[in-house]
């Protein structure tokens, strides 16, 4: 397309593709602050993963502010750098670390042992 010279199919991807950015961004942050409080509150997992959670996803509602002025703010490829970091090598990781640690301390329960209400 672009080498046919067609700008406006070319901009309008560019900019399809930026929208795709913000609109991942804000919902990745939703889920890593609610996951977080609920860590924070109930001490499910330690109390440090909560904190590093929010910070994460402070770090994506800073790149989805990036909508305003996309490619022109220096805080859109922070945040976007703490929230993509964040998330995909320190708090995905550190989670499923948890949950495979957890589950192999936990006494294995037998399908008798299960209520439902």
């Amino acid at each position: 397309m672009a080498q046919q010279g067609d700008l406006a199919v070319v901009q309008a991807l560019f900019d399809l593709q930026n929208l795709a950015v913000y609109f991942w961004a804000i919902p990745m942050a939703g889920m890593l602050a609610a996951t977080s409080i609920i860590t924070i509150r109930t001490g499910v997992f330690p109390k440090w993963l909560g904190w590093v959670g929010l910070l994460i996803a402070l770090g994506w509602l800073v790149d989805a502010s990036g909508i305003v002025a996309p490619q022109q703010g220096p805080l859109s490829l922070i945040g976007g750098l703490i929230g993509i970091v964040g998330s995909e090598l320190i708090w995905i990781p550190a989670t499923s670390l948890l949950l495979i640690r957890s589950t192999k301390e936990s006494p294995q329960m037998s399908l008798g042992e299960v209520s439902v209400s």
